[in-house]
């Protein structure tokens, strides 16, 4: 299990499966903080900084994420929320790896992305984490200040990866499995090979998993709700989102009723885009 797992069924309008009640937690193995990176040349050093020159500068910046309804969008959004309402359009894309291409060369400011996914990329110095959306620095990156040290208290969103097994399944199991499965995770080359990934080691009792899952469940579930009220303003994201890649126009703009509508998707496979609403369903 990893954080899809709550994610795809909170934005599914009929899930196939309860994300808590449906499975038995059998370990958690690992985490990866979602980080906050920005362009290198964006002169800001934190995340109060970030807030700070977003409302210096309102309707010029942009956020990108691999996907619609994806987690890096989602914490996006909620960022946005719990700073108190950030002017910031969303650019999605297909993947994290061109949304990553995006920022460093400007088309987008700033994203959420796992710590995993961009620790190879830190040293060249393409781009700048400013901040670890948890309440305390991870000691992965020791020198990059945590949401709360930036006035963004209880803002903690990390991909997680974890066992589960069928719903109802014997303790006796779950404890015998959970033995097996933290004697390979506290195993010093399982830690080595986990830091160098951008990886937190956890070796809880299936109660920790099961706080993470309802954790889970909470955040995402507001993310969701932020989700359906932006689908409100689609129509404008869209066009936005487009300027900013210079990319053109059919279809309807909803404030006019005039066509313009659907993004030409990039050669290069640019941002997702296409009459699925922000965060509803995901591509």
């Amino acid at each position: 299990g990893s954080i899809g797992h709550t994610v795809g069924a909170l934005l599914s309008a009929k899930p196939p499966y309860h994300p808590v009640n449906d499975f038995t937690p059998v370990a958690h193995v690992a985490l990866s903080n979602q980080v906050i990176i920005v362009n290198a040349t964006l002169p800001v050093k934190s995340a109060r900084e970030l807030v700070g020159y977003v409302r210096a500068n309102p309707g010029k910046f942009s956020f990108g994420s691999s996907g619609t309804g994806g987690s890096t969008h989602l914490t996006g959004e909620l960022f946005k929320k719990q700073a108190g309402g950030l002017d910031m359009v969303h650019v999605p894309y297909q993947g994290a790896n061109l949304a990553l291409t995006g920022l460093i060369g400007g088309q987008v400011s700033t994203m959420f992305a796992a710590l995993g996914s961009i620790t190879s990329m830190l040293p060249s110095g393409k781009i700048k984490a400013i901040g670890v959306a948890a309440n305390q620095r991870t000691p992965l990156l020791p020198d990059v200040p945590a949401m709360a040290e930036s006035g963004i208290k209880d803002f903690e969103v990390v991909n997680w990866f974890g066992i589960v097994g069928p719903a109802n399944l014997p303790k006796p199991i779950v404890e015998r499995l959970n033995q097996a499965i933290n004697r390979v995770v506290q195993a010093a080359d399982t830690r080595e090979r986990f830091a160098s990934l951008g990886f937190e080691p956890r070796d809880h009792v299936a109660d920790g998993l099961v706080a993470r899952l309802e954790g889970d469940a909470l955040v995402h579930a507001e993310d969701a709700d932020v989700e359906h009220l932006a689908a409100h303003e689609a129509g404008r994201e869209r066009r936005d989102a487009d300027d900013l890649r210079g990319v053109g126009h059919d279809g309807r703009d909803d404030r006019t009723g005039l066509p313009i509508a659907p993004v030409q998707r990039q050669p290069s496979g640019g941002p997702v885009r296409g009459g699925r609403g922000l965060g509803l369903s995901r591509e």
